[in-house]
């Protein structure tokens, strides 16, 4: 990949970065063929990986579900998105980049890794005015069926949610039990009689990376926390909503179908948490390792 001082996306396969319009996966490739693949999304904070071993670790567990061995160390892995970040040339601390590691099952053989590297921008009003969100009429796939804790490249009650959008934001997908679990791309969370309430892992939720760093924020503040099942009623209950994932960490919800939460501008523990989530994100080592 040349050096560009403009924004680029970029992919890295064969053990090299290369612009991403130019790249060619293999038509062989059984990721492609029968979607035998997973994968991680992360991001950069201030220029550099955020949470590169927490997200390694748990791709090594996807890896693990599909009889592969991850082919790479942190370190390795580090060196390659670090090589990409000095390639694109300019002050990248400015910029964020989102980075989506793919490991497929290859020829059968030998496996493949793959990485997709873009800059991306969340849109101010996003976190100014909250979301619009929806409800899926797709169940989640019962746990005893696919682990959600396994990133498959291709999830079909997820896909099928996100076909069905629309304008919103992200649906929330409940499980078998008519309980809510998550959006198609991020984890929930409600404030629910002053108390700050997420879906606990028994209801079939990805442990998403920015729910776990809410949760250990919330801990520093004293916050009272509660993870368990959470029934659809309480969603109108709800005083306050918001999401988190990788690309958009903290994002509050205006409404929920009919149920308006921010009538002018966000506050609550929402905004508290938003205002001290970069404080949480630079301060703890564990985020960095």
């Amino acid at each position: 990949m040349r050096r560009n001082h403009t924004l680029i996306a970029g992919f890295y396969m064969d053990g090299r970065w290369v612009e991403a319009n130019k790249a060619c996966v293999p038509a062989t490739d059984r990721g492609f063929l029968f979607g035998e693949a997973v994968f991680e999304t992360m991001r950069t904070w201030n220029g550099k990986p955020f949470a590169l071993s927490l997200h390694l670790e748990r791709l090594k567990n996807s890896a693990r579900a599909i009889g592969l061995d991850l082919p790479l160390s942190i370190p390795e892995l580090r060196k390659i998105l670090e090589s990409f970040l000095e390639n694109v040339g300019g002050d990248v601390s400015r910029i964020n980049y989102r980075f989506r590691i793919i490991l497929t099952t290859g020829d059968g053989k030998k496996p493949a890794l793959y990485v997709h590297a873009e800059p991306f921008s969340m849109p101010s009003w996003i976190y100014e005015e909250g979301v619009r969100v929806g409800i899926s009429k797709f169940r989640r796939i019962p746990v005893e069926s696919c682990p959600p804790a396994i990133k498959f490249l291709s999830r079909p009650d997820i896909l099928l949610s996100r076909f069905s959008k629309d304008d919103f934001y992200d649906l929330i997908m409940l499980n078998t039990h008519g309980n809510v679990v998550e959006g198609t791309f991020s984890n929930v969370f409600f404030v629910i009689d002053g108390r700050l309430v997420t879906p606990g892992i028994e209801s079939g939720i990805l442990p998403g990376i920015t729910r776990m760093v809410v949760l250990n924020m919330a801990k520093r503040l004293e916050l009272p926390v509660e993870e368990r099942p959470v029934e659809l009623w309480e969603v109108y209950s709800a005083s306050e909503m918001f999401l988190t994932h990788t690309s958009g960490g903290i994002v509050p919800v205006k409404r929920f179908l009919d149920k308006l939460y921010i009538s002018t501008s966000v506050n609550g523990l929402t905004r508290l948490l938003m205002d001290n989530l970069g404080d949480e994100i630079s301060s703890n080592d564990m985020y960095w390792l």
